[in-house]
């Protein structure tokens, strides 16, 4: 599940103005970096110590800039203005219909709906109507797969991403990802793409990292377009396919991004990890030599390593493509930019100035690119305590 520890809730929002000129989302990006600094002005009233607490945190924003935060372990869904002034709460932990469990995957339907995902073996997604959040305006629905990641598109239709898992053998398991177009007024479904990745492994210990973590094992990843439509990638191939909320392949756009081959010190890393692995025998704990050998093969993790980490678009409808660099800790956050229909942009980064920016091997849910500011979930680099606020920052 998509819940890990964020000592400080940051929306940060950009200064559109530099020198007395306008800047557009594009500008901003062409400018290759982007410093972050906090305005204390922002929310200056909200007493944050008592709205916003602990971790698990998500959140997406409404139509009239409303930002709406779920607090997963909490079981509840905080609503600010675009001022970051604290509005209300809602829904509860609780299988009724305007209850939750574990909500995550935030997102907006039509302009008109909340989209709430509980907990994925609930199979339980939630559409709280914006301007009545009371349980005679809710809808709930039921997915036919587990739904390990859902986005709102539009004509009353979400996607969402299911993932089954299949032994072939000891040591070898087939991952099969299947991408799920659902009517929410019909409830029909239908898989418009699939996708399928055997790999050696076993579930558990060390390797089920390495297995799941985006730096080192493909993926499939899903967005919505600026027109409603789906964009899906698979990370073993440099390329993202559009798709129409009918289910038809509209266009494959080609991304600017090279082949990454393993090293000579990735296989280091990898060596080391399957040294940590043990196991009991009648003698002690020992290493598993087949179980090393296989995860040393080449074919663990094919002939290269993902193209990308994450996907997403913002809110004109450019698609931001995060690459692969390898890296696990410290490391820069960069992206790429493609236009809506696909042509490469540039390339730039983020300077988090104090902030704290990562990834999770989880994906992409601390950012969201729009042409009123940017807004993400971060740590304070040097925080000691789990202490919430929203943030506003503009670029110096």
């Amino acid at each position: 599940m998509k819940y890990y520890k964020f000592g400080l809730l940051v929306f940060f929002t950009l200064l559109f103005t530099i020198g007395g000129k306008a800047v557009t989302l594009v500008g901003m990006y062409k400018r290759g970096e982007i410093t972050l600094v906090e305005d204390p002005s922002f929310g200056k009233n909200t007493d944050w110590e008592t709205l916003l607490y602990n971790y698990g945190k998500e959140f997406t924003i409404g139509p009239d800039g409303s930002i709406y935060v779920a607090h997963g372990q909490q079981h509840f869904i905080s609503k600010f203005n675009m001022n970051g002034n604290f509005v209300r709460n809602f829904m509860q932990a609780g299988q009724g219909p305007l209850d939750c469990f574990l909500p995550h995957d935030l997102s907006i339907l039509d302009d008109k709906y909340l989209v709430v995902v509980d907990f994925v073996e609930y199979r339980k997604i939630t559409l709280v109507d914006l301007d009545h959040i009371d349980t005679k305006h809710v809808i709930v629905l039921k997915t036919n797969q587990i739904p390990w990641k859902v986005i709102a598109l539009k004509g009353n239709k979400i996607a969402y991403l299911s993932r089954k898992f299949k032994t072939i053998s000891k040591w070898e398991q087939k991952r099969i990802h299947q991408v799920i177009l659902k009517n929410t007024v019909t409830g029909n479904e239908a898989v418009v793409a699939t996708y399928e990745y055997n790999y050696k492994s076993r579930s558990t210990g060390a390797i089920y990292y390495i297995v799941h973590d985006r730096v080192w094992f493909w993926d499939v990843y899903i967005a919505r377009s600026n027109d409603g439509n789906l964009i899906v990638g698979a990370s073993d191939r440099p390329t993202l396919d559009i798709i129409s909320t009918e289910g038809k392949k509209i266009k494959t756009i080609n991304l600017n991004l090279p082949v990454i081959k393993m090293t000579n010190e990735d296989k280091s890393v990898i060596d080391k990890i399957a040294n940590s692995r043990r196991i009991k025998t009648s003698s002690g704990y020992t290493m598993d030599s087949e179980f090393k050998n296989i995860i040393l093969a080449s074919s663990f993790f094919g002939d290269h390593f993902p193209y990308y980490k994450a996907i997403a678009t913002d809110s004109i409808g450019n698609i931001l493509v995060f690459p692969n660099d390898q890296c696990r800790k410290d490391c820069d956050f960069k992206f790429q930019v493609y236009s809506p229909e696909g042509k490469y942009i540039c390339t730039t980064k983020i300077n988090p100035g104090k902030f704290k920016l990562e990834f999770t091997r989880f994906g992409l849910y601390t950012i969201a690119f729009t042409d009123k500011g940017i807004f993400g979930i971060w740590d304070l680099k040097d925080a000691e305590d789990i202490y919430l606020r929203i943030v506003k920052v503009k670029i110096q």
